[in-house]
């Protein structure tokens, strides 16, 4: 007698010929299921994942049969199998089957109750080998009761959990307890973390956006398959208490053309936020801290993660975008608002700048992958730049957006002069330039570090040369040439010329070559220079690294106004 699921069946299939069942009963009977959890959501690679098999809402369990499917490529069994609770025990014997994952058990219940309730039938210990979105699924569910009922609602049913790789900072819950044995209590596993959307949980668009509330204590929302389609021409927003995730229609269209060939259809979206804890953040803050920085968390620290589970059980992680993802955080209103950004935490324990915009307590930033992600307060010093420096806060703000960079770590030399080349540096940091193509001077090589800033601001027509072709990259920069630069910036920008008023505001006006008259009235006039002592603009003096920093900043707050 190997299989008692054939025995039962068959008796259960007779009984059921010969025995009408009462309305009460058979509801009872019909909510009664046999179920395989994971004591946790999110594990690590080399964790240990617990799958607790249990019944809920039974009522005289006698004998219970299935077949556990899981991923022998991603999961490792441990021990010999099934750990049973002390009133249960094998009939038979077991198939155990670890090359192609398939754990196969019948089961009798040796002290049978007549109660209904929810009960531990045993665990299963797995190791995780590699990172993804796993799956366990059981198949075949046959359970019966003493008067040989059928009592499972259904025949099978999957859960699913997360496996990253390990960063340093952020460990999982503590799942390195050992494996029980037959007379071990099996305690209650911890309520699921994931929040499983089905197609009709999903809401009507708002605006372009279909939006998903993430429920309190949840950390991990299994999406629907089909998504694409589901969703259209709008875009998936998952909002959290701390954070909103924005996913564009083009990134999720990517992500199933991706998948092409592999058993797209039917395949299910996972994301994940797991939270650090305060000494994983403490560790993060601690490799970003030296003698001259201070870095203070404006919000949470969350590892953020996104997968393809395909029906055949692969897990896909989805590891950067082609479209970029729009994360916003909630901000603590008691930071330095002008010393945020975000970051990003990289596996070499530094911290990575993301930038961001800060709007009503919000940090906003695009995304082209997932990492550890955190709003941070960033509190530049150097040693050369005493507070009583009429640039030291703008020094600061722009050191804390990374745009400017001290001569040394502790040192800026505020009056050091500025080259071509770096000024036009921080205009494409400010603004984000990127080159397309290469930039068109005899004097700027390719392998040069400026030759991409170069031509990005060549391109964007705010950068033309001292000639046709001819940089000068390493001649330093004077004010008048700074002052053509930025109004170009800000035209570049704004997409329109700026009308100028007022062309006679400097007392040395007739120093100012005809060339950059114009351009000199127009930055004074959108705010974007000033001149020095006795009103005089000093147009052929050379620009200094303090002058370079309010600039940029001046700048940047005109385009945002």
């Amino acid at each position: 007698m190997r299989n008692v699921r054939t025995i039962l069946l068959s008796l259960l299939c007779l009984f059921v010929a010969a025995t009408a069942m009462d309305t009460h009963k058979a509801h009872a009977l019909s909510s009664s299921t046999i179920v395989a959890t994971t004591d946790q959501t999110s594990y690590y690679v080399g964790d240990t994942i617990k799958v607790i098999i249990k019944g809920e809402n039974i009522l005289d369990l006698n004998g219970v049969g299935f077949t556990l499917h899981y991923d022998p490529s991603q999961l490792s069994l441990q021990g010999d199998g099934l750990v049973l609770s002390p009133s249960y025990e094998t009939f038979g014997g077991a198939i155990v089957d670890t090359t192609n994952g398939s754990l196969t058990y019948d089961i009798l219940n040796k002290t049978p109750v007549q109660i209904t309730k929810t009960e531990a039938i045993g665990q299963i210990h797995f190791k995780a080998l590699k990172s993804g979105t796993g799956m366990i699924q059981l198949h075949g569910i046959t359970a019966v009761n003493g008067n040989l009922e059928q009592i499972q609602s259904s025949t099978q049913m999957q859960t699913a959990f997360s496996i990253g790789v390990r960063i340093p900072g952020i460990e999982p819950t503590d799942s390195s307890s050992s494996i029980p044995t037959s007379s071990t209590p099996i305690t209650t596993p911890k309520p699921s973390t994931t929040q499983i959307i089905l197609e009709n949980d999903l809401p009507a668009a708002v605006k372009g956006k279909i939006t998903i509330q993430m429920e309190e204590g949840k950390n991990t929302v299994l999406l629907p398959s089909r998504l694409t389609d589901l969703i259209g021409e709008n875009s998936l927003q998952i909002v959290q208490k701390d954070f909103t995730i924005e996913i564009p229609k083009e990134a999720l269209k990517y992500m199933q053309g991706a998948l092409a060939g592999k058993q797209v259809d039917g395949a299910q979206l996972s994301f994940s936020a797991i939270i650090a804890t305060q000494d994983d953040i403490a560790k993060f803050i601690q490799g970003a801290t030296d003698g001259s920085t201070r870095v203070v968390t404006a919000s949470q620290v969350y590892n953020f993660g996104l997968h393809v589970v395909t029906t055949d059980g692969t897990r896909i992680p989805i590891i950067t975008f082609k479209e970029p993802l729009v994360l916003s955080f909630q901000v603590n209103p008691n930071t330095d608002s002008h010393l945020l950004g975000l970051y990003y935490f990289a596996p070499d324990g530094t911290i990575q700048y993301m930038g961001g915009t800060l709007v009503n307590g919000s940090m906003t930033a695009k995304l082209t992958h997932f990492s550890p992600y955190a709003v941070l307060a960033y509190d530049k010093t150097f040693s050369d730049v005493a507070s009583s420096l009429w640039a030291s806060r703008v020094i600061k703000e722009m050191a804390a957006k990374h745009i400017i960079e001290g001569v040394t770590d502790t040192e800026f030399n505020p009056g050091g002069n500025v080259t071509r080349a770096q000024f036009v540096a921080l205009l494409a940091r400010a603004l984000g330039l990127k080159a397309i193509g290469s930039a068109h001077f005899k004097d700027v090589n390719p392998d040069d570090w400026h030759a991409q800033v170069i031509a990005a601001v060549s391109e964007a027509g705010i950068v033309l040369g001292r000639s046709s072709d001819t940089f000068a990259p390493d001649e330093p920069i004077t004010r008048e040439e700074m002052a053509v630069i930025t109004v170009r910036a800000y035209e570049h920008v704004n997409g329109e010329k700026v009308t100028v008023t007022n062309t006679n505001s400097f007392s040395d006006q007739a120093q100012i070559k005809e060339w950059a008259q114009n351009a000199v009235h127009a930055a004074q006039e959108v705010g974007l220079i000033q001149g020095r002592s006795n009103n005089q603009f000093v147009p052929q003096a050379l620009m200094t690294r303090a002058e370079s920093a309010q600039v940029i900043f001046n700048l940047l707050s005109s385009i945002q106004k």
